[in-house]
């Protein structure tokens, strides 16, 4: 256990300023943004976006050319036409190539010298922000007109301001026409489409910070299909980049985050959505088409198969530069060279590999994503998906969930003032007769094991208790509330504990040992009479993955049950067995 108040804050990643920052942003020469060869454009169409007027091209002049002739037919719009096209050519001959702005040069924060398990000897310093080439329309539209049709075009969605509102809804506009998510199509040319509904989504990030997102509402119901899967992490083998990071010597581990993957996934449907209206009031205050809709050329949040969208996208993109997928395990890359390793949980990667080619790496996949990721890391904190490690000196790593989720149990709980308890299990025998709990009790009691089962996976202590728990969330009693209380209580005096791997002393090169660990009890469940079997694996004795749970059929027997639990932990291991001698291992 550490004392929370000695622990220094969770360094932030690094936000490339090129991604996150307004994609209309003030004028720039040519000599200050420098077009680089990593931001080539990857799609015939690509205007790298600046101004409105400084992206105007030769098509664009075409496209506008063609509009006012159309718009010549009435004689009310014959002059608004002709000038928007002499506009357009002007500004297409006075334009120049130019980039999108790399990130300023910022401070780069440094940590003091360790003197605890977690504190940190040194906050990993960020790599510098690659340029980005910013995919747009054929057409780009100069979006900074929303800001005088706040009154008439706003459809407000939110109790904020309504300036605060536009601004918000701009803002996503901009990023959407940014990546190239839609294309305005004729209405009439749309009918081959598949059409799924898309509304406004207010995003709350933490105190006052509101971003919006346009998205996509596509349900399950809707229609049958097979092609939404996306491979993910698993709890069997969260810890395999730790794990080989520490038994290969010179090995580091990285983190890196997709900036708007889903906008960076290719589409793999012919669909099309409504327009918001402020887009459509915007086209009309252009002088432009209203009649239209927006065919998706990337994925929309909300779609179903965004996800599996992404990950075929970022999968194939690796594949072209050398890196191998697990066939069995499809979240795991591998670069035969470099030895460089890759587990894609959606948008975030955790990767380890030799330090030298880690950094290569690093860099390579910048080229292929627009994202923000860490240094290189040998030593310090870092958390991904929400678990924080811990790598040492030694070599050792250590993991733990938060503590700030155990104390929002005891929040929830009111039990502030509770007493610490030294062992988490409740020593009685279960109550049948034991009264419900009222509706409100019912709210904080699966909200408190909600949290729990995300914790247990780093915490063998708990792991019993909760999958006890989680037996009663549908209609849970006050002995299964004092049950939770006593948990609760004894992890509010147990709030830093984690799991510990220290780097094996005397494994062979190429060679792991498995041991595998499985006990079960018999009939214990008075409802279901299942037993349930608590299992460990340990790789060259590293703590490498342990579970609770209770076994799918009724046994007749002790030993019969002892016989189903240690099948069901080597089942476990054999998914281990298998990613492991994809890496080479033996």
């Amino acid at each position: 256990p550490i004392e929370e108040s000695k622990l220094p804050e969770t360094p932030q990643l690094v936000v490339p300023t090129a991604s996150e920052a307004r994609i209309l942003a003030a004028p720039m020469t040519p000599s200050a943004a420098p077009v680089t060869p990593s931001a080539a454009p990857v799609t015939p169409t690509v205007v790298v976006t600046q101004t409105a007027d400084a992206t105007r091209t030769g098509s664009e002049s075409v496209a506008s050319a063609t509009q006012a002739q159309q718009s010549a037919m009435l004689a009310t719009q014959a002059q608004q036409s002709a000038m928007l096209a002499t506009q357009a050519q002007g500004s297409s001959a006075n334009s120049a190539a130019g980039g999108v702005p790399s990130g300023a040069a910022s401070g780069r924060p440094t940590g003091d010298d360790a003197d605890r398990a977690w504190k940190v000897a040194r906050i990993n310093e960020p790599m510098d922000d690659m340029d980005v080439a910013a995919i747009s329309l054929d057409e780009p539209v100069d979006f900074s007109a929303l800001d005088g049709l706040v009154d008439t075009a706003l459809v407000p969605c939110s109790n904020l301001e309504p300036e605060a509102e536009m601004a918000g809804k701009r803002a996503a506009l901009e990023m959407l026409s940014h990546y190239g998510v839609y294309k305005d199509v004729p209405r009439v040319d749309s009918k081959h489409l598949k059409r799924i509904r898309a509304r406004w989504e207010p995003q709350h990030r933490g105190g006052d910070e509101i971003k919006w997102r346009f998205v996509a509402q596509e349900f399950k119901w809707m229609e049958i299909r097979d092609d939404v899967f996306a491979a993910s992490s698993s709890a069997q083998l969260s810890r395999l980049v730790d794990f080989v990071s520490i038994k290969e010597d010179g090995h580091a581990t990285a983190i890196a985050d997709c900036v708007k993957a889903y906008y960076q996934a290719e589409q793999t449907e012919q669909v099309c959505v409504e327009p918001p209206a402020e887009y459509l009031a915007l086209l009309h205050e252009l002088v432009r088409p209203t009649d239209i809709v927006w065919k998706l050329e990337r994925m929309l949040p909300g779609q179903r198969a965004a996800g599996a969208g992404w990950v075929d996208t970022a999968a194939r993109k690796l594949v072209e530069v050398g890196y191998e997928r697990c066939e069995a395990l499809p979240q795991f890359f591998r670069h035969p060279d470099t030895k460089v390793l890759a587990e894609m949980h959606m948008d975030d990667f955790h990767l380890e590999g030799p330090v030298e080619a880690l950094g290569g790496a690093l860099v390579e996949m910048r080229k292929l994503f627009d994202l923000k990721a860490s240094d290189v890391i040998t030593t310090g904190r870092y958390s991904h998906l929400k678990r924080e490690r811990l790598r040492l000196d030694s070599g050792d790593v250590l993991i733990r969930a938060p503590p700030k989720y155990i104390d929002s149990v005891v929040e929830l709980l009111g039990m502030e003032k509770a007493k610490t308890a030294k062992t988490p299990s409740l020593m009685e025998e279960d109550d049948d007769e034991s009264p419900a709990l009222d509706l409100a009790s019912v709210e904080k009691f699966r909200s408190s094991v909600g949290i729990l089962l995300y914790i247990n996976v780093d915490r063998d202590d708990i792991q019993r208790d909760v999958q006890l728990l989680s037996r009663c969330l549908k209609e849970p009693t006050e002995f299964d509330w004092r049950r939770l209380v006593r948990l609760v209580r004894y992890l509010k005096g147990n709030r830093c504990l984690g799991v510990v791997l220290k780097k094996p002393k005397h494994s062979k090169p190429g060679v792991v040992v498995m041991d595998q660990y499985s006990d079960t009890d018999f009939a214990t469940c008075k409802t279901t009479r299942r037993a349930m079997t608590c299992g460990r694996v340990h790789l060259d004795d590293v703590p490498f993955h342990s579970f609770a749970r209770r076994q799918g059929v009724q046994t007749t027997s002790s030993g019969e049950a002892e016989f189903y639990g240690a099948t069901s932990v080597v089942m476990d291991g054999r998914i281990i067995k298998v990613a492991l001698e994809w890496i080479g291992y033996k």
